[in-house]
């Protein structure tokens, strides 16, 4: 039986093409892929951004089109039915702008979209009908700069509320660049994670990034996911990695290619139905966001290349620089079918893209750009994830220190060090770009003043438990009793009151679980709090804390 299995499968493996040669063929194709859409389509008509970066395309000005549905997407173009639903010349409108990233609501009735309506102004976050009725503004920009002496205080005023979507519980997520910070490497906002009250109601930040965020949706499970840009000492182009986050902003946990130096930036990412796969735009850090459409199923591995599929093989999926024009936008349909826009060609169009490599342009307007396609159908609303705030301090409990450190024997780590990394706010030094201002800080070592907050011990068997303050984006550094660094966290974690996060050890495998089943000897003990170290804490500087040591010990 085995013997027999092995042959069918060779003649398989020989016949494949053969046959996907013939289902392409005159007279033998494959029925219209348009034929599985069978509900009406939401999409965007708009102007290519033409940005410089992928974090500040909101800076762009390129005004035009607005919001629509197709109707009858599954018909021949010819026979096509489309309507607006927002744009210049509707009964509810917003005038002549840049309409932008819609999101359908879960009942399908309500589109929440960004919106800038000027060159010199920020960007609100509006809903509307599905049928174009009860248009409302729900975010306010500010109308000067939040940053003191921005370069964009004159020519792009206010902040940017961009990246909408529907949360289970009426909440909207969102990204903003009301942190108000900047990015350490360019001059522009940071734009990171934000919730919206429902009705417009009380808006809270939920990231302490010190860098942009992206894209974020909505996990079946409730959690958001949504792309990080973060260079703890990192290289500062390509780490936009996929993570997820609880919707009160606990429990932020890498998803897929946070140690993956490719692809570059993972952006547009959504949940495949049905299955535990995701979508994505694979794009550069430079120029549009745009590139390669691909499904990534994170069980083969967070930092695996291999669980990566590309839609579109003529896009790598490792790219360095800029490119003008891809693919984005993807909405998957199943594992086989994806919706996606492509500017290719010049002109952005909305295709079906297949599995087995089949394309079908599905909606092409030659006089303006189409992206952002979402059926106009209701989808299950998923559970509501319960908010862990409470009272009590933020803490960190570590059950072994020394497991994921390879070559560092069993006891050797006695300290933890707590450092925040802190954002960006200092204005630009004289000449504008970006390497005027690295000096402030290094030169072209760390873009980032770090703030040394304090250590806490690690008991004998390698375990620690400690209190870490709030609000703040901060990493960690393994220390041997002398006070030297064995290694060093090279991603952030923030600490929320009312939890204590825990870890088996360092770079930990999330399906794995501790073998030793002795109580830890931290966890009999209450939590550390930090102490400062023989030097003492806080910022480091180099005239008051380094120069001192050379004058004394090497120069005479």
């Amino acid at each position: 039986m085995r013997y027999r299995t092995t042959i069918e499968g060779m003649m398989l493996r020989h016949l494949l093409p053969f046959l996907l040669l013939l289902a392409s063929a005159p007279g033998l194709s494959a029925p219209p892929l348009r034929e599985a859409l069978d509900t009406p389509l939401l999409f965007v008509k708009r102007q290519p951004y033409w940005a410089g970066h992928i974090y500040d395309d909101y800076y762009t000005w390129h005004p035009g089109g607005g919001i629509y549905v197709l109707e009858n997407p599954a018909d021949p173009p010819e026979k096509h039915r489309t309507r607006a639903v927002i744009d210049p010349k509707t009964p509810e409108t917003l005038g002549v702008g840049v309409y932008r990233e819609p999101d359908l609501s879960w009942d399908a009735k309500r589109i929440v979209f960004a919106f800038r309506g000027s060159s010199t102004g920020g960007t609100s976050l509006y809903e509307i009908g599905i049928d174009g009725k009860g248009l409302r503004r729900l975010t306010e920009p500010e109308t000067v700069c939040p940053v003191t002496k921005c370069r964009y205080a004159q020519d792009f005023p206010g902040h940017h509320d961009i990246a909408p979507c529907y949360l289970p519980d009426g909440r909207i997520a969102f990204t903003s660049t009301r942190s108000r910070a900047r990015v350490p490497c360019f001059n522009s906002a940071v734009d990171v994670l934000h919730v919206l009250g429902p009705a417009g109601g009380k808006i809270e930040c939920l990231s302490v990034n010190n860098v942009n965020e992206f894209d974020p949706s909505v996990l079946p499970d409730g959690r958001i996911l949504f792309g990080r840009w973060e260079y703890v000492d990192k290289t500062a182009l390509y780490m936009q990695s996929l993570w997820t986050v609880s919707p009160d902003g606990s429990n932020e946990t890498a998803f897929f290619a946070n140690n993956l130096a490719k692809p570059t930036a993972v952006l547009d990412a959504r949940a495949v139905p049905g299955t535990g796969l995701v979508v994505a735009s694979l794009t550069p850090h430079n120029g549009q966001s745009a590139g390669a459409i691909a499904m990534i199923d994170p069980a083969l591995g967070k930092n695996n290349l291999q669980a990566i599929t590309n839609f579109t093989p003529e896009f790598r999926t490792e790219m360095d620089q800029g490119i003008r024009r891809g693919f984005c936008d993807p909405w998957p349909l199943s594992r086989d079918l994806v919706l996606a826009a492509n500017n290719t060609k010049g002109e952005g169009v909305i295709q079906l893209l297949h599995r087995d490599g089949r394309r079908e342009t599905v909606i092409a307007d030659p006089a303006i750009s189409c992206y952002s396609p979402i059926p106009v159908k209701p989808r299950a609303r998923p559970p509501v994830v319960a908010s862990t705030a409470g009272s009590s301090p933020a803490g960190f409990f570590v059950r072994d220190i020394h497991r994921g450190l390879p070559g560092i024997e069993p006891g050797t780590v006695r300290w933890l060090r707590v450092i925040e990394e802190t954002a960006r706010v200092s204005e630009i030094p004289p000449g504008g770009r970006w390497w005027n201002q690295a000096f402030l800080v290094s030169w072209q070592g760390a873009y980032i003043v770090k703030n040394v907050l304090g250590v806490v011990p690690v008991e004998a068997d390698g375990s620690a438990h400690f209190q870490a303050p709030p609000g703040k984006a901060l990493y960690f550094q393994a220390l041997d009793e002398k006070g030297r660094a064995l290694q060093s966290m090279r991603t952030f974690v923030q600490a929320r009151p009312g939890l204590t996060r825990s870890c088996v050890g360092c770079h930990e495998p999330k399906a794995g679980a501790a073998t030793n089943t002795r109580l830890p000897l931290a966890a009999a003990k209450s939590p550390s709090r930090l102490q400062a170290e023989p030097w003492g804490s806080g910022w480091l500087d180099y005239p008051s804390m380094v120069q001192p040591v050379l004058d004394r010990n090497c120069v005479g």
